[in-house]
């Protein structure tokens, strides 16, 4: 194992994931397999010649990105639905402490999760093996239009429209292109299914997520205003 310092720790991953794209239809949004994470201590890098292997040591835990085990986002189960439970709490708890109301015990709530499920429309990044992993990521991609969406500047060159909902990230994992990857992965579902477009909507308030849409090519439509306050809406033609 060869000690490298941290701040070479982009340009490695990058090279991990450019070789990861010889084997995976997933291009930029591929992302390597996760253990366990401790975001706040800091971390030393390893990379395994003979293994092929970059491992990001914390103190304590680890995670490690592997070029022969990288995945993509997956249907959801129903055994997923109490770690999105969890999921959405973490995203709440991250957002309040940063000045950020847009979610709460009303929305996004278990019942959502449950009907996405059931209509199949709820997918999953999973921290480990894709199929039983622990869900740290999801994205939901349906039709469903908020009716306070109407009178926005939507493209009549982008029906039919998609709509993006209930995007989160587990907060240990936020900055580290997990959303881009569900992001792709709700346009190329989008696009096999026909769509032109996809909408979506995104709290006023949140920088973060405002910042992403646009790097991803969204443009904006219009602001809404709802229960918790203004939302901007977004669309981006496929």
């Amino acid at each position: 194992m060869v000690s490298l310092p941290s701040a070479e720790l982009e340009s490695l991953a990058k090279d991990v994931v450019r070789r990861a794209r010889r084997i995976t239809r997933s291009g930029e949004s591929t992302f390597g397999e996760l253990t366990t994470w401790n975001p706040d201590a800091k971390w030393k890098v390893n990379w395994n010649t003979n293994r092929q292997e970059l491992r990001l040591t914390y103190v304590p835990g680890s995670y490690q990105l592997q070029s022969d085990t990288l995945h993509t986002p997956h249907p959801a189960s129903a055994a997923d639905i109490p770690a999105l439970i969890a999921l959405k709490d973490a995203c709440i708890t991250r957002m309040r402490a940063d000045g950020i109301e847009q979610w709460d015990e009303v929305y996004p709530e278990a019942a959502g999760f449950a009907r996405d499920l059931a209509a199949g429309t709820l997918h999953v990044w999973r921290t480990g093996d894709h199929r039983v992993g622990i869900p740290t990521g999801c994205v939901t991609l349906d039709t469903t239009h908020d009716p306070l969406w109407q009178g926005m500047d939507w493209s009549a060159a982008g029906e039919p429209a998609a709509a993006v909902h209930r995007l989160m990230v587990h907060p240990a994992l936020q900055g580290r292109g997990l959303a881009k990857l569900l992001m792709a992965h709700a346009e190329s579902l989008a696009q096999a299914q026909d769509f032109r477009s996809i909408h979506l909507d995104c709290f006023a308030a949140n920088p973060a997520a405002l910042g992403l849409y646009e790097r991803l090519g969204y443009r904006r439509t219009g602001t809404a205003t709802m229960r918790k306050g203004p939302f901007v809406c977004f669309e981006k033609l496929l």
